[in-house]
């Protein structure tokens, strides 16, 4: 899965922070990655809608805890498979803007594991999440929705547990190619560059799951700058 990165760059970058009140257990205030292998699948003329997903292995993950002490996870797999459910553009509009959920094609969870150790660290259930091209910079997509049911394992099992909040993305930018070299604009998730079921590939996105209440820390502090045109 990490045949696209590169030392310097990859197709994704992930961050997920989870910035709560202390409780019994210790909480989380960041989990991060990066580079993960970002995909988009445009609807086919079989009636296949269009599928985002995000895919990757051997990725590190650094867990920084309430207290600023760290553990580290040398070869995590991040998996994540959406739908596309309404395109929320209009015909004139030349920026594109999706929602996406489970569907009866992606499965809608987020799923991260700690592969050496063959334990699950985190995994929740996204739904609502909205995908649009940023208004303030030609090319790339930033997306927001919610997680819920959220559970922990493996080296997360004892830390404080919030099972809903929000999932982010940002600077997603768009190529024809899984080199990476064709880099493209698109207008809309229904008519794909190639055609019907053509598949184009994410790149520098940062992922962000932040549960409550740290969502709305987040949101206070400026959070997400999702292209709204209603």
């Amino acid at each position: 899965m990490n045949r696209w990165r590169s030392l310097f760059g990859g197709v994704a970058a992930v961050a997920l922070l989870a910035m709560t009140s202390t409780a019994t257990a210790e909480s989380i205030n960041n989990l991060g990655t990066t580079f993960v292998s970002t995909t988009y699948m445009y609807p086919d003329d079989m009636g296949r809608p269009g599928q985002l997903t995000l895919e990757d292995d051997g990725l590190g993950l650094i867990a920084t805890l309430g207290d600023l002490s760290q553990e580290n996870f040398g070869n995590v797999g991040l998996t994540l498979s959406l739908e596309l459910t309404n395109e929320l553009g209009d015909p004139m509009d030349t920026m594109a803007e999706g929602m996406f959920g489970p569907g009866t094609t992606g499965n809608g969870v987020l799923s991260i594991e700690d592969l050496d150790a063959s334990e699950l660290l985190f995994q929740a259930d996204i739904v609502d999440f909205v995908l649009a091209e940023n208004e303030f910079v030609e090319g790339s997509f930033t997306g927001q929705g919610n997680f819920e049911n959220a559970i922990y394992g493996g080296g997360l099992s004892d830390v404080d547990q919030p099972t809903d909040g929000l999932f982010v993305t940002s600077l997603i930018t768009w190529y024809l190619d899984e080199a990476l070299s064709q880099k493209i604009n698109i207008d809309n998730f229904v008519d794909g560059p190639g055609g019907p079921g053509s598949t184009i590939y994410g790149e520098s996105a940062q992922v962000s799951v932040v549960p409550e209440p740290a969502s709305l820390l987040l949101l206070s502090v400026g959070g997400m700058l999702l292209r709204r045109r209603r």
